[in-house]
């Protein structure tokens, strides 16, 4: 009989440990997604991205890095992400402790009046009316985690952690890109403001020619009005961008952290726009999953989404607990601490919520659709990664070839202005095919300056894309 209830006992104690081990809800898994083994538009690659890649030294501009590792230090959206990465971690410790026993310690001091009209306790059989009561406790309470709720609680907390994390990296590789961005069209910016003044003085030459010309009876009053109205018009484009330039400037020490005017003499002189690397490594489609921020959120928020609907499942078990105190307690502080002072409980809960009208049931159906949600997402976020990539390549490709042929027009169109001019000067041709000539030189420069700086801002739009630059962030890694 003894064997046979030992053999319960120890069946029991083999189910509760096999149980505990268990965890309630669905189990994370990645999901699916068929990808293009390659990329449809073809580009130079370079080698792999290195752990420590920082894309924008492959500028060869000092100024831009200098501006770059300046931002990872005052930026205040980075400021912001470290913050919600240290509360995400916090809140990773909060749940882990949850699987531990919990202790407090308490202490009073209570001084007290019985009723004469009722027996309230023992010490009125004593004749006491008032008294003091010393007491201290130490108490202690235990979830025992039998089904998993806890668990699937301190998984939801690490993947919160971890989308927090990849948040951050996409938070810094947005930054970096804008801050490159703005400082490709600050310059580019500079250069047309450079080629407008240049025009501006070379028709407020012409303008003067043409009076002398005119006070010498040589050119009509419509030659001098022509090159007057030719003159004002390029002088009125200086402004505007003169404006954009300043601007520009105002959003780069934003970027930094800065009052708007921190990089006005830094910045104010005149620049050439940064020229991109002949080639850039884009890697594999399916390389995206890993370099991508916004695919780790995405991923990330499926995996806590996941673990969530563990935690609903939670509410059908019945929760046990272990709960125990231990103290002194005494009418005399001397005698506190004494062995017959002492007191202490001790023993298990359970409680289980028997009806509650289907709320259970409904917490369950919203975490599944939560997670449906979450995983659609993701499917669309590496889809739009995908597409992202792709269109990068195209415009980046495609620029290029414009940006040579407009080369090409520019050299063209400057030496017919130059002839134009010289046939001029000679009465071989009209003022008109003198501002014509001009106009399609400035025209052509200016299409030049603009697809130079579209090169550059494609290639920023590609390192960014194909996910490259975060993991150069080393304060915001962590070990798993």
């Amino acid at each position: 009989m003894m064997i046979k209830l030992y053999l319960k006992k120890k069946s029991l104690l083999v189910g509760v440990l096999l149980l505990a081990g268990c965890e309630i809800g669905p189990d994370y898994e990645r999901p699916k997604i068929d990808i293009s083994e390659n990329w449809s538009e073809k580009i130079n690659q370079s080698a792999p991205f290195s752990e420590d890649i920082k894309w924008w030294k492959n500028f060869n501009d000092p100024v831009l890095t200098a501006l770059i590792h300046a931002a990872t230090e005052s930026n205040l959206d980075l400021k912001v992400s470290e913050a919600k990465i240290a509360q995400s971690r916090s809140l990773v410790k909060s749940a882990e402790a949850g699987l531990f026993p919990q202790f407090s310690l308490s202490g009073a001091l209570t001084h007290r009046q019985n009723s004469r009209n009722a027996y309230t306790s023992p010490q009125q059989s004593l004749g006491k009316r008032f008294y003091d009561l010393y007491r201290g406790e130490l108490d202690t309470s235990w979830e025992i985690d039998l089904f998993g709720r806890l668990r699937r609680a301190e998984e939801s907390a690490v993947a919160s952690l971890d989308l927090s994390i990849s948040d951050a990296h996409g938070v810094f590789l947005a930054l970096i890109a804008d801050i490159a961005q703005n400082y490709i069209t600050l310059r580019s910016t500079q250069q047309q403001l450079r080629l407008a003044q240049k025009s501006y003085e070379k028709l407020d030459k012409l303008y003067r020619l043409n009076q002398d010309l005119q006070t010498s009876g040589l050119r009509t009053d419509l030659a001098v009005s022509q090159a007057q109205a030719s003159r004002d018009a390029a002088y009125a484009k200086i402004f505007p961008l003169q404006a954009t330039i300043q601007l520009l400037i105002h959003q780069l020490s934003i970027l930094l952290g800065q009052e708007p005017n921190h990089l006005v003499k830094r910045l104010e002189e005149a620049k050439e726009i940064p020229t991109p690397p002949s080639s850039i490594y884009v890697g594999l489609p399916s390389e995206l999953l890993e370099r991508r921020p916004d695919i780790r959120s995405a991923e990330e928020q499926l995996k806590l989404k996941t673990a969530e609907i563990g935690i609903a499942i939670g509410d059908l078990f019945p929760k046990f607990t272990l709960t125990g105190s231990f103290g002194y307690e005494s009418l005399k502080s001397s005698n506190l601490f004494q062995p017959r002072s002492g007191f202490f409980s001790f023993g298990p809960g359970v409680s289980y919520t028997l009806f509650d009208f289907g709320r259970i049931r409904a917490n369950i159906e919203s975490a599944e659709a939560l997670k449906d949600q979450a995983f659609h997402t993701y499917k669309k976020t590496v889809l739009v990664a995908l597409k992202d990539v792709e269109d990068s390549l195209v415009k980046l490709g495609k620029e290029i070839l414009h940006f040579e042929h407009l080369s090409l027009s520019a050299s063209s169109s400057k030496a017919a202005a130059n002839l134009s001019l010289k046939r001029y000067q000679t009465g071989l041709s009209t003022f008109l095919d003198v501002l014509t000539a001009e106009t399609a030189y400035y025209d052509n420069e200016l299409n030049k300056i603009l697809s130079q700086e579209s090169v550059a801002l494609n290639a920023v739009g590609l390192f960014k894309a194909v996910g490259g630059g975060w993991q150069s962030f080393m304060s915001l890694k962590h070990s798993s």
